[in-house]
C-alpha cells in the first residue's frame, strides 16, 4: 500500500472568477469528456449561482460546487487522481464535509465505484447536458424550437438594450 501524504489544514478552495479561467483553462483542455460543466465558461458563468470554487491539487484540478443545500467535488481532472482523491478524502475528514461528487462522467462513475465500493449514483435530469446542431442554433426553425425563440423573443423584450460584449 503506498504511503499517503498528509494535510495539515483543509484545501483552500478559491472563488472562480477571471484569473481562475486562466489558471483552469490548461485543465479543461485536457479532460477528456464533452459534459460542458467542464468548461471555463460554464464554470465562470454559473459561479454566483452554485458558488464555484476550484483548488489545484497534486497537479489536478478539482471544482467544489453547492446546491441542494450541500457541497460536491468534481473528480480530480489531471494526471495525479488517485493523490488528488486522498488528498480529498482528507480535506473531506478535517473539515468535516462530506465526500460527494458531481458532474461526473460514467468513465469517472466507474472509477469512483472501484474506489468507493458503496458508492450511490443519483442522475438529476435538470442538470443533463443536451446536444444541438449548430445550424439548427442559429435559425431556430420549426416546430422542435418554439421555445427556445420564445425565451429569446421574451429576453429581448425585456432588455432591449441589451449588448455582445467580449470578455478579455
Amino acid at each position: 500500500m503506498s504511503e499517503r501524504k498528509r494535510i495539515n489544514m483543509p484545501i483552500p478552495f478559491t472563488i472562480y472568477d477571471l484569473a481562475a479561467a486562466r489558471i483552469t483553462a490548461p485543465y479543461f483542455a485536457q479532460q477528456n469528456t464533452r459534459m460542458s460543466d467542464f468548461t471555463v465558461g460554464v464554470s465562470y458563468l454559473w459561479q454566483a449561482h452554485f458558488d464555484c470554487r476550484y483548488a489545484i491539487v497534486a497537479d489536478c484540478l478539482i471544482l467544489q460546487v453547492q446546491y441542494d443545500g450541500g457541497r460536491y467535488f468534481t473528480y480530480p481532472i489531471g494526471e495525479r487522481v488517485d493523490e488528488a482523491l486522498t488528498l480529498l478524502e482528507q480535506h473531506c475528514t478535517e473539515s468535516g464535509t462530506p465526500l460527494r461528487f458531481a458532474t461526473v462522467s460514467p468513465a469517472q462513475t466507474q472509477q469512483l465505484a472501484r474506489r468507493y465500493p458503496r458508492t450511490e449514483v443519483h442522475e438529476q435530469r435538470q442538470f443533463f447536458d443536451y446536444v444541438y446542431h449548430y445550424a439548427d442554433l442559429a435559425t431556430f426553425a420549426g416546430r422542435r424550437y418554439s421555445a427556445h425563440r420564445n425565451h429569446i423573443n421574451q429576453f429581448v423584450k425585456h432588455a432591449p438594450d441589451w449588448q455582445y460584449v467580449p470578455m478579455t
